[in-house]
Formats: structure tokens, sequence, C-alpha cells
């Protein structure tokens, strides 16, 4: 439908610790399982700042990334989520920068060029003893929430 053209947003306002919430706290066994430490580090000018967007999309985009992640991360790593402000156009506007850091298996030059390729798939023969039902096909779909749901 997303393709298609056929699919709509809903756009609510929200605080952006209400898109973390949910997504950490539903992955939390799957991190605690492996010793993952998590991280979460919001910029202190967001505190009172709230989010126009479809929140409902934006937690499944962060789940389906997390959940990615997490796939690939050896026992006992670290995982940061940094959460960022910036000044959009448009008077009385932000933007909002998420960047994640962690010490996942890296992936060769080949397959991090067709991680977000729709229909395309990383090799995971040498991850095989990360990978717990990760292989990155949502990250295809959830770049074009992301995309759709800006314009």
């Amino acid at each position: 439908r997303l393709q298609e053209g056929n699919f709509s947003f809903f756009h609510e306002l929200f605080h952006v610790s209400d898109m973390f919430a949910l997504p950490l706290h539903t992955l939390k066994a799957q991190f605690e399982k492996k010793n993952i430490k998590v991280e979460l580090d919001v910029d202190d000018s967001l505190n009172n700042i709230y989010l126009k967007g479809d929140i409902k999309r934006l937690r499944q985009v962060l789940q389906t990334f997390l959940t990615t992640l997490q796939g690939h991360m050896e026992p006992d790593g670290k995982l940061c989520l940094s959460v960022r402000a910036g000044q959009w156009k448009l008077p009385h506007s932000v933007f909002v920068t998420v960047a994640v850091s962690c010490d996942a298996k890296a992936l060769s030059q080949s397959d991090q060029s067709r991680l977000f390729q729709p229909y395309a798939q990383i090799r995971l023969a040498d991850l095989q003893k990360y990978v717990q039902g990760a292989s990155g096909l949502g990250l295809s779909l959830s770049k074009e929430f992301i995309e759709t749901g800006h314009k």
C-alpha cells in the first residue's frame, strides 16, 4: 500500500521520550538476554518540545532498526541512541536526528550499500553466530516510512 500511495499517516503531537519508551521496553528482554547495555541520550533542548508526526509508525521503524541491530550484536555489547534537535527552515520548527553507535559486527562495503534496498538481504554466512532472525529486510520498508511521512 505504501508503494501504491494508498497509505496514510496519522499525525499527532507527542513528546520525544514517548517515541522511544515503548520500543525500548518491548526489546528490553532481548537486550538483557545478551547482556547488551542500552543508553538513551536525549538533548536537553528537547525536554519541553512536542513533535508532530505518526508516532505509531516511528515506533515501528525504531523497533525494526533496534531488532536488526540487536541481532547483529555480540553479547556484553553497548548500544547508544543519541537524539539531537536542529533548526528547521520554518519558524518554530525543529528536526530531530537520531544517531546510533554500537559494537555490532561490521558489515562489508557491499552489504552496507544494499542495506536499505527493497528485496535485498545481506549475506549472513559470516554473521550467523550473531543473527537471531534479524535479516534487515524490514529496513527498506522503514526507510520508505520515514521518507514518505516526511513529505
